[in-house]
């Protein structure tokens, strides 16, 4: 049986044209702690909303401890040139998100999960993407 747990960390309001590092490494250590602990990220998910004080990423794990799971996470913040418009990316951003996936890929990266920010009334948002590899 799958057991899920269910894990919210704050997120910043206004983020600059990119996610900053800081963050996107705090990020990244939860899901390696967990990971370490028997959790594998099975999902994530940014809930915001622009007059809020603060907004959340939803993160979920599944646990592994059937099995012994030597995974990394990485995560990275891409920021889009446009404002999507439901789920559809304009073509630069769509190729540029093509480019990286395939550039992960080649380097032993899998795609884990990926979330769209919202920057409010920004001009451009940002795609957050977690990779995995075994170790």
């Amino acid at each position: 049986m799958i057991e899920y747990k269910n894990e919210v960390v704050e997120m910043p309001v206004k983020f600059t044209s990119l996610l900053n590092d800081k963050k996107v490494s705090e990020l990244n250590e939860l899901f390696n702690q967990r990971i370490a602990a028997g959790w594998e990220l099975a999902a994530h998910t940014y809930v915001g909303d622009q007059g809020a004080a603060t907004n959340v990423m939803l993160i979920t794990f599944k646990s592994t401890k059937d099995k012994a799971l030597q995974i990394e996470y990485k995560s990275e913040a891409v920021e889009t040139s446009t404002k999507l418009a439901g789920s559809m990316m304009n073509e630069k951003d769509l190729s540029k998100f093509n480019e990286m996936l395939g550039q992960r890929t080649a380097d032993g990266w899998e795609l884990a999960a990926h979330t769209f920010l919202s920057a409010g009334g920004a001009q451009s948002n940002v795609l957050f993407i977690t990779f995995k590899k075994e170790r």
